[in-house]
């Protein structure tokens, strides 16, 4: 039998866009409170220290040692007053060294030119090393048990978007517990992981994920800025169904937003927080009332359980 959408009242989305500018506000203060903190400025700085590898060396790393955290050289674990303990087998990963070469040219003057050739070097993960401890930035998972139905409703809601959504990590041939990543989207795939998890922690990662797939400046921003419009839509959506992210947002913009105020990123890409944000939320309301957290329609249910059993 078909079914009629309903179409909320102008005054019903004025109330909407209040409510989400309110929470917006709110996500702002948040993430200003802890870019502000002498343990955030510490976190940047210890970060700074860490070189960025390329793709290759991110695989290279992988494959010799999966379960890696942070990576550094020998004499960098020293400087953070940490040492490679004895005996711990190294990682190896490709070093650029520039050199110059002075061929004659057929005048017979020698001229300059740079080349570029690659040495291995050794790299250890801090699980090799001990000593000081680290400066942390912690994004502790969130626990309640509230969503289960809320989650029913966006796995439908992707599905009529044409995704598919799994609990199990194809990237580590199905087995979620070695994924180091609570939920990603693939676009070649059309697919969105999520793994198993608490029930709000299940929810805000596909709303986060589902942010990334209706971002329409997903592949022209920097990373920073479609992370913090991902988890920002996260934590609006996850509020108008009655669950309060805060402990995990906060800290995950904070993080992204790295060197950058995060308040003054939220407010660059609020419009777009915004729109992706009633988006999903029209979509999880035309499922019916799923914020009474209720057991899902017979048919959802079966899909999602399929998926967590499999």
């Amino acid at each position: 039998m078909a079914t009629t959408k309903r179409i909320p009242t102008a005054d019903e989305q004025a109330q909407r866009e209040a409510r989400t500018s309110q929470l917006l506000a709110q996500l702002e203060a948040g993430v200003e409170a802890i870019q502000t903190g002498d343990d955030f400025r510490r976190y940047l700085r210890f970060a700074a220290r860490f070189h960025r590898y390329s793709y290759n060396n991110v695989l290279l790393i992988l494959a010799q040692r999966p379960e890696v955290t942070r990576v550094a050289g020998y004499r960098a674990w020293q400087r953070l007053g940490r040492q490679v303990r004895k005996g711990e087998r190294a990682i190896y990963v490709f070093a650029p060294r520039p050199y110059l070469v002075q061929p004659e040219n057929d005048n017979g003057d020698e001229e300059t030119r740079a080349g570029l050739a690659f040495r291995s070097v050794p790299v250890w993960d801090v699980s090799q090393t001990g000593g000081d401890p680290l400066p942390s930035l912690d994004v502790p998972a969130l626990t309640g048990d509230h969503g289960q139905a809320v989650y029913a409703a966006l796995v439908a809601y992707a599905e009529r978007a044409g995704l598919t959504v799994t609990n199990h990590d194809p990237d580590t041939e199905g087995d979620d517990t070695h994924s180091s990543y609570h939920g990603y989207y693939s676009p070649r795939r059309k697919l969105i992981f999520v793994q198993r998890a608490a029930p709000a922690q299940m929810v805000k990662t596909l709303i986060h994920e589902l942010g990334h797939v209706l971002d329409p400046e997903l592949l022209a921003t920097p990373r920073a800025e479609h992370e913090t419009v991902a988890e920002a839509t996260a934590f609006v959506v996850a509020a108008h169904v009655g669950i309060d992210t805060g402990s995990y947002s906060f800290p995950y913009i904070a993080a992204w937003a790295g060197r950058e105020e995060g308040a003054s990123v939220i407010k660059t890409v609020m419009g777009r927080v915004q729109g992706i944000a009633h988006r999903i939320i029209a979509g999880i309301e035309d499922a019916g009332d799923a914020g009474a957290d209720e057991p899902p329609p017979a048919a959802a249910a079966l899909r999602v359980g399929a998926r967590l059993a499999a």
